[in-house]
């Protein structure tokens, strides 16, 4: 287990090179995978989600050829009478929820009919489950199985033509929707999503309907009702991967951090939630710039914040971070609220994070298990009373790991045990936030750069 930090002493500045978006790389993996046509895609990230997502497709039937590392051309197997994607081996999702939730529905709703396909999972996924997507499943008549957790992976399913009209009842990720869109969405004619209660993470969803109507699908949203008629269609054109906002969140995070202009290649026109990374930091009182094909930030002095989260909840641990640092520093309290989704992610994301701000020297709490406060310890505070040295265990969870990192730019010595962690996202983290300046410490800090920057 490798444990690494970024020393204070860094001087992180400058250009931050970050990845290609795994949400929308995997998106167009799958629906490339299940579309009529050949679709070209490039600069697809090299994570460990996408390089999962990028197995699960070779086995689908479809055609997969790469074209060089990070591009591939894609045949599609779209479902229809005796065709549709099937395998005889076991797909593996590795620890992704976003590739489960979606190859899982696509198998069972678009997938060769009365084929029966097994979903294999890994690392923290197998402690995580989805019980209304599965629900769904079994109410549009998908026979499922599981084998490992309840309403969780491994599991297996059986395929199924999908009904006109499906029910989502109060789903627990936007993936359940969005993996729903995406099987029927595969078929010719006109389908109806119902989602009951509140829908998490909406932006992400929104995201979903971009990307089917980039394959030609034709998607109309009225309120919690989303209808799809598709078939799939491959794009004219090559789709080329926008950049991740949720890794752009760590570099611009740093900038505000640090007071050192930090820019990444983050553009207004992003469709990603996380993109509103902009407004928050805004909110803490940074100074960010947002140009044609770049976005850039500094602050010279943090404010306390009291943001709504609900449709972003990947960027809490960020948030914390520069929320942590504006406590120490500057005495300011911060609130972060719609956070009820974060105990249910690669790992008990809010109580690590509360518990990251109390041994970092910080007051903090988690009300209804969706609000996280966080402020100085007495009152008042700065980074001198921060302990002299704080080692984050990362638990499996790249986003806490980047959290860690950040922290490190600001404390005395902060380590980050199980550093591979940022694999999921961002293998080159390491050593990206080296050639931006960073310094990189601990015990494993000669190989960090070797082993993730490859």
């Amino acid at each position: 287990m490798t444990t690494v930090g970024l020393g204070r002493a860094s001087c992180v500045a400058g250009h931050v090179s970050v990845p290609g978006s795994k949400s929308v790389a995997q998106r167009r993996l799958l629906l490339a995978g299940a579309a009529h046509g050949r679709t070209s895609l490039t600069r697809l990230p090299r994570g460990a989600d996408v390089t999962a997502a990028r197995a699960f497709l070779a086995r689908t039937g479809a055609s997969v050829r790469p074209i060089f590392q990070a591009a591939l051309e894609v045949d599609g197997l779209p479902p229809g009478p005796h065709r549709g994607w099937r395998a005889t081996e076991p797909f593996e999702v590795g620890e992704s929820g976003t590739l489960a939730r979606l190859g899982t529905s696509m198998l069972a709703l678009a997938g060769h009919a009365g084929a029966q396909a097994h979903i294999e999972a890994s690392g923290t996924l197998l402690a995580r489950s989805s019980a209304p997507l599965f629900a769904t499943l079994r109410e549009a008549g998908v026979a499922v199985t599981h084998t490992g957790r309840p309403q969780g992976w491994p599991v297996s399913v059986r395929a199924i033509g999908p009904p006109s009209e499906l029910w989502l009842d109060h789903p627990v990720s936007s993936q359940e929707l969005s993996a729903l869109l995406c099987a029927v969405a595969a078929w010719p004619g006109e389908f109806v999503v119902r989602v009951a209660g509140d829908l998490p993470s909406r932006p992400y969803a929104e995201l979903t309907a971009r990307e089917l109507r980039r394959f030609g699908a034709q998607v109309e949203v009225q309120g919690s009702v989303w209808s799809v008629r598709g078939p799939l269609q491959a794009p004219s054109t090559p789709l080329v991967t926008e950049v991740d906002a949720s890794a752009a969140a760590v570099a611009l995070a740093a900038g505000a951090i640090t007071g050192r202009m930090v820019s990444t290649d983050l553009t207004p026109d992003s469709g990603q939630g996380d993109a509103r990374i902009v407004e928050h930091l805004r909110a803490f009182g940074a100074e960010v710039v947002c140009e044609a094909h770049t976005t850039r930030c500094r602050a010279e002095q943090l404010a306390g914040v009291d943001l709504d989260l609900a449709d972003t909840p990947d960027l809490a641990p960020v948030l914390a971070a520069v929320a942590i640092v504006a406590a120490l520093r500057h005495g300011q309290s911060s609130t972060l609220r719609g956070l009820r989704t974060l105990n249910r992610k690669e790992s008990r994301r809010l109580d690590a994070l509360v518990a990251l701000a109390r041994t970092c020297g910080c007051s903090a709490t988690a009300q209804n298990e969706e609000v996280l406060v966080i402020g100085p310890a007495s009152g008042h505070g700065r980074v001198g009373q921060a302990p002299a040295s704080v080692l984050v265990d990362a638990q499996g969870d790249h986003r806490l790991a980047f959290a860690g990192a950040l922290l490190g730019l600001a404390l005395p010595e902060v380590l980050v045990q199980d550093a591979g962690a940022v694999a999921k996202s961002w293998p080159s983290f390491w050593s990206d936030f080296a050639t931006a300046g960073g310094i990189l410490i601990g015990p494993d800090a000669a190989l960090a750069s070797s082993r993730f920057g490859a």
